[in-house]
Protein backbone atom coordinates (compact mmCIF):
# COMPACT_ATOMS: atom_id res chain seq x y z
CA UNK A 1 0.00 0.00 0.00
CA UNK A 2 1.39 3.93 -1.10
CA UNK A 3 2.49 4.64 2.93
CA UNK A 4 5.23 6.57 2.74
CA UNK A 5 8.04 5.32 5.01
CA UNK A 6 10.23 8.38 6.68
CA UNK A 7 13.19 6.84 8.09
CA UNK A 8 15.55 9.88 8.84
CA UNK A 9 15.72 13.60 9.25
CA UNK A 10 18.14 15.39 12.00
CA UNK A 11 17.45 17.92 13.58
CA UNK A 12 19.42 20.18 16.46
CA UNK A 13 18.47 23.47 17.88
CA UNK A 14 16.01 24.57 15.18
CA UNK A 15 11.57 23.69 14.97
CA UNK A 16 10.71 21.53 11.84
CA UNK A 17 7.15 20.60 11.07
CA UNK A 18 6.55 17.14 10.80
CA UNK A 19 2.74 15.91 9.84
CA UNK A 20 1.41 13.42 7.40
CA UNK A 21 4.36 10.92 8.15
CA UNK A 22 4.77 6.88 8.74
CA UNK A 23 8.12 6.65 10.27
CA UNK A 24 9.33 2.83 10.69
CA UNK A 25 12.33 1.18 10.42
CA UNK A 26 16.20 2.89 10.22
CA UNK A 27 18.59 4.42 12.33
CA UNK A 28 19.63 6.73 14.58
CA UNK A 29 18.41 10.51 14.25
CA UNK A 30 15.34 12.94 14.23
CA UNK A 31 12.51 10.66 12.60
CA UNK A 32 14.74 7.83 12.51
CA UNK A 33 13.12 4.01 13.35
CA UNK A 34 15.54 1.74 14.88
CA UNK A 35 18.58 2.87 16.42
CA UNK A 36 17.79 5.17 19.59
CA UNK A 37 14.61 6.60 18.38
CA UNK A 38 12.24 7.87 15.64
CA UNK A 39 12.09 11.13 16.22
CA UNK A 40 15.65 12.37 18.24
CA UNK A 41 15.91 16.08 19.38
CA UNK A 42 18.53 17.78 20.82
CA UNK A 43 20.03 21.27 20.84
CA UNK A 44 17.06 23.07 22.61
CA UNK A 45 14.66 21.37 19.20
CA UNK A 46 11.25 21.85 19.18
CA UNK A 47 9.69 19.91 16.63
CA UNK A 48 6.27 19.57 15.96
CA UNK A 49 4.75 16.62 15.11
CA UNK A 50 1.08 16.59 14.16
CA UNK A 51 -1.03 13.50 12.21
CA UNK A 52 2.58 10.84 12.47
CA UNK A 53 2.89 7.38 13.46
CA UNK A 54 6.03 6.40 15.06
CA UNK A 55 6.85 2.81 15.64
CA UNK A 56 9.09 -0.46 15.30
CA UNK A 57 11.62 1.63 16.44
CA UNK A 58 13.82 1.08 19.92
CA UNK A 59 12.93 4.53 21.25
CA UNK A 60 9.84 6.55 19.62
CA UNK A 61 10.67 9.69 20.49
CA UNK A 62 13.82 10.73 22.22
CA UNK A 63 14.06 14.13 23.13
CA UNK A 64 17.24 15.75 25.09
CA UNK A 65 19.68 18.72 25.55
CA UNK A 66 16.36 20.98 26.54
CA UNK A 67 14.03 20.03 23.97
CA UNK A 68 10.60 20.34 23.97
CA UNK A 69 8.76 17.91 20.85
CA UNK A 70 5.32 18.83 20.43
CA UNK A 71 2.99 15.89 19.42
CA UNK A 72 -0.38 15.86 18.27
CA UNK A 73 -3.06 13.83 16.72
CA UNK A 74 -0.74 10.92 16.42
CA UNK A 75 0.48 7.06 17.74
CA UNK A 76 3.40 6.39 19.00
CA UNK A 77 3.17 2.16 19.50
CA UNK A 78 4.77 -1.00 19.06
CA UNK A 79 8.66 0.40 19.75
CA UNK A 80 10.57 -1.81 21.15
CA UNK A 81 12.59 -0.06 24.38
CA UNK A 82 10.32 3.10 24.71
CA UNK A 83 7.57 4.94 23.33
CA UNK A 84 8.95 8.36 24.59
CA UNK A 85 12.28 9.04 26.10
CA UNK A 86 12.93 12.87 27.68
CA UNK A 87 16.16 13.29 29.80
CA UNK A 88 15.57 15.74 32.89
CA UNK A 89 16.19 19.11 30.85
CA UNK A 90 13.67 18.07 28.62
CA UNK A 91 9.99 17.77 27.92
CA UNK A 92 7.58 16.10 25.70
CA UNK A 93 4.28 17.85 25.03
CA UNK A 94 1.60 15.51 23.89
CA UNK A 95 -1.82 15.85 23.46
CA UNK A 96 -5.31 14.10 21.35
CA UNK A 97 -2.08 11.17 20.76
CA UNK A 98 -2.51 7.28 21.50
CA UNK A 99 1.22 6.61 23.10
CA UNK A 100 1.79 2.70 24.54
CA UNK A 101 2.03 2.69 27.81
CA UNK A 102 0.21 5.96 28.11
CA UNK A 103 1.87 9.37 28.50
CA UNK A 104 0.11 12.76 30.12
CA UNK A 105 -1.87 15.37 28.46
CA UNK A 106 -5.32 16.11 26.97
CA UNK A 107 -7.08 13.66 24.71
CA UNK A 108 -3.99 11.30 25.33
CA UNK A 109 -5.28 7.35 25.00
CA UNK A 110 -3.35 4.04 25.86
CA UNK A 111 -5.34 1.59 23.73
CA UNK A 112 -3.94 -0.62 20.97
CA UNK A 113 -4.62 1.59 17.55
CA UNK A 114 -5.51 -2.02 15.80
CA UNK A 115 -3.61 -1.71 12.73
CA UNK A 116 -4.35 -3.44 10.27
CA UNK A 117 -1.23 -5.90 9.79
CA UNK A 118 1.58 -4.45 11.59
CA UNK A 119 3.87 -7.53 11.01
CA UNK A 120 3.11 -6.90 7.63
CA UNK A 121 4.25 -3.13 7.58
CA UNK A 122 0.43 -2.43 7.04
CA UNK A 123 0.00 0.61 10.23
CA UNK A 124 -3.60 1.80 8.64
CA UNK A 125 -6.60 1.37 11.35
CA UNK A 126 -8.56 -1.71 10.99
CA UNK A 127 -12.34 -1.08 11.90
CA UNK A 128 -13.03 -0.27 15.47
CA UNK A 129 -9.74 1.33 15.71
CA UNK A 130 -9.80 3.78 19.04
CA UNK A 131 -7.72 6.46 17.24
CA UNK A 132 -10.75 7.12 14.93
CA UNK A 133 -12.22 10.27 15.28
CA UNK A 134 -9.99 11.13 18.57
CA UNK A 135 -8.05 13.87 17.54
CA UNK A 136 -7.42 17.17 17.53
CA UNK A 137 -9.51 18.98 14.52
CA UNK A 138 -8.13 22.47 15.24
CA UNK A 139 -4.22 21.21 15.46
CA UNK A 140 -2.21 23.39 13.55
CA UNK A 141 -0.54 22.37 10.45
CA UNK A 142 -2.96 19.50 9.42
CA UNK A 143 -2.91 18.92 5.71
CA UNK A 144 -6.53 18.66 4.14
CA UNK A 145 -5.40 14.92 2.95
CA UNK A 146 -4.22 11.78 4.58
CA UNK A 147 -0.71 10.15 3.88
CA UNK A 148 -2.41 8.46 1.40
CA UNK A 149 -4.54 11.17 -0.66
CA UNK A 150 -7.98 10.25 0.86
CA UNK A 151 -9.75 13.36 2.88
CA UNK A 152 -7.82 14.05 6.16
CA UNK A 153 -11.11 14.74 8.73
CA UNK A 154 -13.59 12.33 7.79
CA UNK A 155 -16.42 11.55 10.37
CA UNK A 156 -17.04 7.90 11.15
CA UNK A 157 -20.60 8.00 12.25
CA UNK A 158 -21.22 4.68 14.23
CA UNK A 159 -17.73 5.76 16.25
CA UNK A 160 -18.14 8.01 19.34
CA UNK A 161 -16.51 11.46 19.14
CA UNK A 162 -14.16 11.56 21.69
CA UNK A 163 -11.26 14.64 20.20
CA UNK A 164 -12.11 17.99 20.22
CA UNK A 165 -12.26 20.83 17.50
CA UNK A 166 -15.21 19.27 15.91
CA UNK A 167 -17.13 17.97 14.11
CA UNK A 168 -16.14 16.68 12.17
CA UNK A 169 -13.37 15.33 14.30
CA UNK A 170 -10.26 13.91 12.57
CA UNK A 171 -8.46 10.70 13.39
CA UNK A 172 -5.10 10.15 15.31
CA UNK A 173 -2.51 9.19 13.19
CA UNK A 174 -0.98 9.04 9.35
CA UNK A 175 -3.93 7.51 7.97
CA UNK A 176 -7.20 8.91 8.20
CA UNK A 177 -10.32 6.53 8.82
CA UNK A 178 -12.19 6.79 5.07
CA UNK A 179 -15.35 4.38 4.61
CA UNK A 180 -17.80 6.04 1.47
CA UNK A 181 -19.48 3.13 0.66
CA UNK A 182 -19.86 1.87 4.11
CA UNK A 183 -18.73 -1.42 4.14
CA UNK A 184 -16.62 -1.06 7.46
CA UNK A 185 -13.34 -1.05 5.64
CA UNK A 186 -11.09 1.52 4.79
CA UNK A 187 -11.49 3.05 0.94
CA UNK A 188 -7.75 2.74 0.70
CA UNK A 189 -8.00 -0.99 1.68
CA UNK A 190 -10.64 -1.47 -1.11
CA UNK A 191 -8.89 0.32 -3.51
CA UNK A 192 -5.29 -1.91 -2.90
CA UNK A 193 -7.51 -4.67 -2.85
CA UNK A 194 -9.77 -4.52 -5.90
CA UNK A 195 -8.32 -4.16 -9.15
CA UNK A 196 -9.31 -0.89 -11.69
CA UNK A 197 -11.17 0.08 -8.42
CA UNK A 198 -9.98 3.75 -8.39
CA UNK A 199 -9.67 4.63 -12.41
CA UNK A 200 -9.06 8.29 -11.54
CA UNK A 201 -6.44 8.11 -9.27
CA UNK A 202 -7.87 9.78 -6.47
CA UNK A 203 -8.12 7.46 -3.89
CA UNK A 204 -12.03 7.36 -3.41
CA UNK A 205 -13.91 3.96 -4.79
CA UNK A 206 -15.18 4.63 -8.05
CA UNK A 207 -18.20 2.99 -6.84
CA UNK A 208 -19.07 6.03 -4.70
CA UNK A 209 -18.99 8.77 -7.48
CA UNK A 210 -21.54 9.43 -9.25
CA UNK A 211 -21.59 6.82 -12.69
CA UNK A 212 -21.21 8.91 -15.96
CA UNK A 213 -21.02 7.13 -19.25
CA UNK A 214 -21.45 9.29 -21.58
CA UNK A 215 -21.11 7.06 -24.91
CA UNK A 216 -23.35 4.34 -23.47
CA UNK A 217 -21.06 1.28 -22.94
CA UNK A 218 -21.86 0.58 -19.40
CA UNK A 219 -18.01 1.43 -18.42
CA UNK A 220 -17.50 4.82 -16.43
CA UNK A 221 -16.14 7.94 -18.52
CA UNK A 222 -13.23 8.17 -16.48
CA UNK A 223 -12.10 3.94 -16.75
CA UNK A 224 -12.51 4.14 -20.47
CA UNK A 225 -10.16 7.13 -20.52
CA UNK A 226 -7.42 5.53 -17.47
CA UNK A 227 -7.73 2.20 -19.94
CA UNK A 228 -6.98 4.52 -23.25
CA UNK A 229 -10.60 3.36 -24.53
CA UNK A 230 -11.37 6.37 -24.64
CA UNK A 231 -9.21 9.72 -25.13
CA UNK A 232 -9.94 12.66 -23.22
CA UNK A 233 -7.36 15.52 -25.61
CA UNK A 234 -8.05 18.71 -23.25
CA UNK A 235 -8.28 16.30 -20.13
CA UNK A 236 -11.97 17.42 -18.62
CA UNK A 237 -12.58 13.74 -17.81
CA UNK A 238 -15.13 13.70 -20.72
CA UNK A 239 -14.41 11.21 -23.20
CA UNK A 240 -13.59 13.22 -26.86
CA UNK A 241 -16.18 11.27 -28.75
CA UNK A 242 -18.81 12.65 -26.73
CA UNK A 243 -17.70 16.30 -26.36
CA UNK A 244 -17.98 16.42 -30.47
CA UNK A 245 -21.24 15.07 -30.19
CA UNK A 246 -22.68 17.22 -27.87
CA UNK A 247 -20.06 20.08 -29.26
CA UNK A 248 -18.91 20.78 -25.83
CA UNK A 249 -15.55 21.18 -26.77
Amino acid sequence: HPLILLTQSLCDSSRPVVSNCLISGGNTGVLASGGNGATDCFGASSPRITNTTITGAATGVLAGSGSAPILENSIVWGNTSSQINVDGSSAALVSYSDVQGGWPGTGNINLDPLFVNAAGGDYRMANGSPCIDAGNSAALDMSATDLEGGTRVSDKPSTPDTGAGGPPFVDMGADEWNDCNGNLVDDSIDIDLLPNADCNGNRVPDGCEPFQDCNGNSVRDICDISTGTSQDCNENSVPDTCDVNGATS
